[in-house]
């Protein structure tokens, strides 16, 4: 088709627009009465017949429902000049909004003769009419508008549209996009999308007005003035997410319960107002509050009385002692006129020295005043926050008619679905080895240790790494030769500050979880996660931080949470428990015990419904692979010793450990021969007796009768 206007017109009748014609005698309006249609579209013929004629050099479409809800934003050619378009794009990119600018831009973008820019949109709702979304003082008291909308009813020019359409002679040029890719988007979408310009929004406004109970006080020294000068956003605008501070100083600020955009803008000018542009807030919108309008609103329901009694009793303006009565600035104790003698400012027989020391004592009481009252505010907000009300039942006969919850596995018989595994190691036994195994078997559908069943499980494995550097964890990565790699997400710490324990790292250790869909989370190891967060031999402590990972299990809804932790040194031979707070090994649901003795490596759980007897745990060194031994393999060497023992005793019955020890080469001391006499009790293969202080020992079925009344060791 050889007219392009033409052609634009029905395109936009066939994306379902209202489409008129410029007027024809130039300008931006449309030709002749079109006020009826915005609410009934003119047929394709008639559109048809309208722009056949060549003489016809400008069309528009009508916005707002008659066009499917379309909406034009419009940066007007003095905002694209001085580069706030750019601006706007590198706001939203920070706000989170960079892909919802793309797919505007790339939708529909059209370039209008005076440098301007117009972004069509469709929403999915009803569109407002014709809005103001920033703008600035002009000169001689004029406004200069920067961003505006056109919506219900209102009217705009579209590519390509040239000739007398502009008094420029200038067309209308189509940037990017077309026509058919014209975006939709949500209430929310579109309301995020003017958000960004409605920042850049410079025109003062009346501000918000602030009482004040004492007049006859100084200027300064009322609470609410007080407050002004010391508080700092950040503790009044709680919930609230700083987005960022530009290179000017203005702070973007996101409302709770939004997940990307901003909302309000602080530090714009030498008052420090906060600027509201949303109306999803109780905020009133586009009026600016200062930092005590702002938290009387939200603390005081707008009462600036009781707000400014509540600020003077948490130390803001002129302090209270009881021992000297209200505390004026040292200057309120001097007289202004000279006395007899001729010296000026003398004091007015008051001891400063005692009035500095109320000033100080003062401010030492509202300072300890402020933070009480401080974490109570905070503790009760972060408790309220947190509470999920407990569902019930009436009682236990309700409970009792449930049918009965099969056992769940993520591994059989060693890893139930939805449990808190401790893995506790020796130092140096191999848990990170073991731990990639784990992460293996889980991802790849291989079975674990090369003997429990294949696993179920279809979720992403997450590793908190405190202890190893990237780059050695890496190496072992590869070495263990991962199959299904986009299916493991590691998070590295080592020399990071991340005290879990902190609301502010909770959050975003929830959110990272949520992002990476994780179904198994593993710490590794405690102690270094641990750390900042108080005592490790603190039962409160240590508590409150395993319930703190509990809470971030549950709100980034992970089934399975893994936390390897070390032995102490000193019990590497004795007690095989976690070092630290007993509170570690009450808190899981099922512990492994990784320990390493003279015989090798061995592995063995227990916990609700996991009873895993000690098996060896052979190595690949190659492929850093472990493969447990079998419910009876405790190794060639460990079994040999067995064995040997038992033949000692069968050769030797009632020989003392110290004689059996001797014949076979060795002393009571000798760890491989405890293990093998260990192992030889525990499997009913021989029986040692008490005798004096120490024991003899027979085959099982051996014992002479006159040794029947003696009590059996162990």
């Amino acid at each position: 088709m050889s007219n392009p206007v033409l052609q634009a017109a029905l395109d936009f009748y066939d994306a379902g627009f209202c489409v008129v014609p410029t007027a024809t005698g130039g300008g931006k309006a449309p030709h002749g009465k079109w006020k009826e249609f915005q609410s009934e579209r003119p047929s394709r013929s008639q559109v048809a017949q309208w722009f056949a004629n060549d003489s016809v050099q400008g069309l528009g479409i009508i916005c707002g429902a008659i066009s499917g809800n379309a909406i034009m934003i419009e940066a007007e050619g003095r905002a694209v000049a001085d580069g706030l378009h750019m601006q706007a794009r590198e706001l939203a990119d920070a706000s989170g909004l960079g892909e919802l600018f793309s797919k505007v831009v790339n939708g529909y973008t059209e370039m209008t003769p005076s440098g301007g820019i117009h972004w069509i949109i469709r929403c999915e709702e009803e569109v407002e009419g014709n809005k103001k979304l920033a703008s600035r003082p002009g000169e001689n008291g004029g406004v200069e508008v920067l961003f505006e909308t056109r919506g219900t009813g209102g009217f705009t020019v579209t590519a390509p549209s040239h000739g007398i359409t502009h008094e420029s002679g200038q067309p209308w040029v189509l940037a990017a996009g077309s026509i058919a890719s014209i975006p939709t988007l949500t209430r929310e979408e579109l309301n995020a999308f003017q958000d960004v310009f409605r920042a850049f929004d410079s025109m003062p406004a009346k501000e918000q007005t602030i009482e004040e109970l004492s007049p006859e006080q100084p200027q300064g020294d009322r609470p609410g003035d007080d407050f002004n000068q010391k508080a700092k956003w950040e503790e009044i605008l709680i919930g609230w997410k700083k987005v960022f501070t530009d290179k000017a100083g203005v702070t973007y600020w996101r409302r709770p319960d939004k997940s990307v955009g901003i909302s309000a803008t602080t530090g714009k000018n030498a008052n420090d107002r906060l600027y509201v542009f949303t109306t999803s807030t109780t905020f009133q919108a586009e009026q600016p509050y200062s930092k005590f309008a702002a938290y009387t609103h939200l603390n005081h329901n707008d009462n600036f009385k009781q707000a400014t009694k509540a600020l003077r009793g948490l130390g803001y303006g002129l302090h209270v002692v009881p021992e000297y009565g209200q505390i004026r600035p040292l200057e309120a104790y001097t007289d202004p006129q000279p006395s007899l003698e001729g010296e000026s400012m003398q004091p007015r027989g008051i001891d400063l020295a005692e009035v500095a020391h109320a000033h100080r004592l003062a401010e030492e009481v509202a300072s300890l005043r402020a933070k009480r009252e401080a974490r109570k505010v905070l503790d009760a907000e972060e408790a309220a926050r947190n509470f999920v009300k407990p569902s019930y039942f009436a009682h236990i006969g309700l409970e009792l008619e449930l049918p009965d919850e099969e056992m769940e596995w993520v591994i059989e018989d060693v890893f139930p679905q939805g449990a808190n595994i401790s893995l506790t190691a020796q130092y140096k036994a191999g848990k990170t080895t073991l731990v990639n195994a784990l992460a293996k078997s889980l991802v790849d559908g291989e079975p674990f240790l090369n003997y429990y069943k294949a696993p179920l499980h279809p979720g992403r494995v997450v590793i908190f790494n405190f202890e190893v550097s990237k780059g050695q964890y890496r190496r072992w990565l590869k070495d263990v030769g991962i199959v299904n790699v986009e299916k493991v997400s590691m998070v590295h710490l080592r020399g990071e500050r991340f005290p879990i324990i902190a609301k502010e790292i909770e959050d975003i250790a929830v959110e990272m979880l949520q992002e990476l869909n994780c179904q198994t989370w593993i710490v590794d190891p405690f102690a270094a996660a641990f750390a900042g967060c108080g005592d490790e031999n603190s039962n409160s402590d240590v508590g409150n931080f395993l319930q703190t990972l509990d809470v971030i299990k549950k709100r980034a809804g992970v089934s399975n949470l893994v936390i390897p932790m070390h032995t102490g040194r000193a019990q590497e031979h004795g007690i095989e428990r976690a070092r630290g707070a007993t509170r570690l090994d009450d808190w899981a649901d099922v512990r492994w015990l990784l320990k390493k003795t003279d015989e090798g490596r061995f592995f063995s759980a227990d916990g609700r419904d996991v009873l895993q007897d000690e098996q060896l745990l052979k190595y690949e060194e190659e492929s850093r692979a472990l493969t447990l031994g079998g419910s009876d393999a405790r190794g060639a060497k460990r079994r040999s010793l067995e064995d040997r023992w038992v033949d000692a005793v069968e050769e030797n019955p009632g020989f003392t450990t110290s004689q059996l020890c001797e014949v076979l080469g060795g002393d009571a001391k000798n760890r491989g021969l405890k293990v093998a006499r260990d192992s030889a009790l525990k499997y009913n293969r021989v029986k040692a007796l008490d005798h004096g202080t120490s024991k003899t020992w027979y085959l099982k079925n051996a014992i002479p009768a006159f040794q029947a009344d003696i009590s059996e060791a162990n």
